[in-house]
């Protein structure tokens, strides 16, 4: 957890400048479309549509201007050889349209930034950087996992506790760190899917452990380098930008600055406080998706490797009121068995209980409800408990606020139960 952060006239000064910056270049960038906005592939207007084939019959003279030709002529896996006017398909459509858009459909305009961004690729040499193996304190910076709630890919990097001096060591140390970051927004787009709409990448820049305002030069010198990189030849790629575990202060200064934007900057934009991290990270990620540093059921940092874990046997959401309870029964048809529950909500605790009763009807009697105590979402990552007969496992969750307070809020929670028999165990 981030300590309170002591905000002198600089430190103030510097973040709300660099607020009023970020709103800025993004608000000027090509990144503020909606997936599914105006201008998109479906949603095109006349004049758009004649844009569209305008730029694909002038590419295939530009490219060879260029002397750009066979893989060079290949963008985000889809080849834009004998491109003509007439004929694009959805996906050659789809990449078109991210340059048309991010140069408002002036055709000239975003004709220059496809060749600019092709010939940045070729000398880039792409196919080789994706070969390349980076040193463990530089992938430790960062990585793609899961997908958000519209299925597109999410990469995360992570500022804290990473050793700059050896990731930065030596003269190639900012372009190391460049070519490392190029290599997993490719990786990220290798995940898209252009003809069923996926077609955007969720990033998500974790500051926990670390100050936004104490980076090196050469931090600054790659992460200028990289966003000068990423405006120029990744258009409309980007889904959703979310800074997490950032100071209070920050967060609170940038929604004052947000206020000016559009609500598009907004929503795709976010300054988020540690406080409000799990909360933000559960909008747009699903909790199966979510990795369990964030209290989601997604893997962990000390999750063993080797066999996938099990399959949930139930999993759902539910919005529990004050003093109500939230309840989820299993029957369990082989046994021995290992049952283990999980679950997670946005900002509040509950209180977990469970029973298992047996096929007889004494059973029943002889085994009440089994407190498993007041656990706060953050600590029921995985408790289990071991049957030795059939019948039905129950789960309570109970919101532990007073209903008919003033104020007593309602819960939103998500649990998975997986049941496991002994002799797959």
């Amino acid at each position: 957890v981030l300590q309170p952060l002591k905000v002198s006239k600089f430190c103030l000064k510097d973040l709300v400048i660099l607020a009023a910056d970020i709103i800025i270049a993004k608000t000027r960038s090509s990144e503020m479309s909606e997936k599914q906005s105006e201008g998109s592939l479906g949603r095109l207007s006349t004049t758009q549509s004649q844009a569209l084939a305008s730029l694909a019959s002038s590419f295939p003279q530009a490219a060879e201007v260029a002397n750009l030709n066979g893989k060079n002529l290949t963008l985000w896996g889809v080849s834009l050889d004998g491109l003509k006017a007439s004929s694009p398909n959805t996906k050659q459509s789809v990449v078109l349209l991210k340059f048309l858009r991010a140069r408002k459909f002036d055709v000239q305009a975003s004709l220059s930034m496809l060749i600019a961004c092709l010939k940045w690729r070729r000398e880039m040499d792409i196919d080789a950087l994706m070969a390349e193996q980076f040193p463990a304190e530089l992938n430790a910076g960062g990585e793609l996992y899961g997908t958000d709630r519209n299925g597109n890919p999410v990469t995360y990097n992570y500022y804290g506790n990473l050793d700059l001096t050896r990731i930065f060591d030596g003269p190639d140390g900012t372009g190391r760190f460049v070519r490392w970051r190029v290599q997993l927004m490719e990786r990220a787009i290798q995940q898209l899917d252009f003809e069923e709409g996926i077609e955007q990448v969720m990033q998500v820049h974790d500051y926990a452990g670390a100050s936004m305002f104490k980076l090196s030069p050469q931090v600054k010198a790659a992460t200028r380098t990289i966003i000068k990189l990423f405006q120029d030849n990744y258009p409309e790629m980007l889904s959703t930008k979310l800074f997490l575990n950032v100071p209070k202060i920050m967060e609170f200064a940038f929604s004052i600055m947000s206020a000016f934007s559009d609500s598009a900057t907004r929503s795709k934009f976010q300054m988020v406080s540690s406080a409000n991290t799990r909360a933000t990270l559960l909008n747009y990620i699903e909790p199966a998706r979510l990795q369990g540093r964030y209290g989601g059921f997604g893997k962990t940092d000390t999750a063993a490797s080797g066999s996938p874990a099990p399959s949930p046997s139930s999993a759902g959401e539910a919005i529990v009121k004050a003093g109500a309870t939230h309840r989820v029964q299993l029957d369990v048809t082989s046994a021995p068995a290992t049952v283990s529950y999980r679950f997670v909500t946005s900002y509040y605790a509950v209180v977990a209980s469970t029973k298992f009763v047996g096929q007889g009807a004494a059973a029943a009697e002889q085994q009440p409800a089994t407190a498993a105590g007041e656990a706060k979402e953050e600590e029921a990552g995985g408790v289990e408990v071991t049957v030795t007969e059939p019948g039905k496992f129950v789960l309570e969750l109970k919101n532990p606020g007073t209903a008919g307070i003033l104020w007593a809020p309602e819960i939103k929670l998500w649990y998975q139960i997986t049941i496991v028999p002994k002799e797959t165990l």
